[in-house]
């Protein structure tokens, strides 16, 4: 196989990688990095180059889009905590317009009790709480005083620094957000 054959998949391979490159969600550019390693695999083994692309077509290929695909399934989410007796937001909720700006997944977690609740959000192992202040007091002196009304609030975690920075870009005028920032930290929150 010679003549048109590899110039083809020499031209697709550049294709590919700019298509890879220019992804804005990061599983259609998992997918396209696979078929750009298939490519590779195809122009070496068409060139005789049989072990090159076996390594290609495990190594470069393979394994990475399963290691990609790992740790993009883990980075991409927001673990949100509520309450049993509450209830998912709407649509319209500040996290979830967030999540839907920044291409990210929503984990919501239901808890049983207040106490769960706030045990994982310090812990780290959430990045967000959604509830009423009424319905966790233990939550209250991390809300001002305008946001410890009826209306729910959303409290993320310390570590969502990153976050918290994009809600306020993408909602300025938003007062039911509010960052948990432990004492000797930071003084505002």
């Amino acid at each position: 196989m010679t003549g048109w054959f590899e110039f083809a998949m020499v031209a697709l391979l550049p294709i590919t990688a700019l298509i890879t490159v220019l992804q804005q969600r990061p599983y259609y550019a998992l997918i396209s990095r696979g078929i750009m390693g298939v490519v590779a695999v195809l122009i070496y083994a068409s060139f005789g180059a049989a072990d090159v692309a076996l390594t290609e077509a495990l190594v470069g290929t393979l394994l990475t889009v399963i290691l990609f695909a790992i740790a993009v399934r883990t980075s991409l989410a927001i673990r949100v905590g509520v309450l049993a007796d509450g209830r998912k937001p709407d649509a319209n909720h500040p996290v979830r317009r967030f999540c839907s700006a920044q291409c990210l997944y929503e984990r919501w977690v239901i808890f049983d009790s207040e106490g769960e609740l706030v045990a994982e959000l310090k812990a780290g192992r959430l990045d967000a709480a959604c509830f009423k202040p009424a319905d966790v007091p233990l939550l209250g002196r991390y809300l001002s005083e305008e946001q410890l009304g009826e209306h729910p609030v959303t409290l993320l975690a310390e570590h969502c620094r990153w976050h918290e920075r994009k809600i306020r870009e993408l909602l300025p005028d938003d007062k039911t957000i509010a960052r948990m920032i432990y004492a000797g930290k930071e003084a505002d929150h």
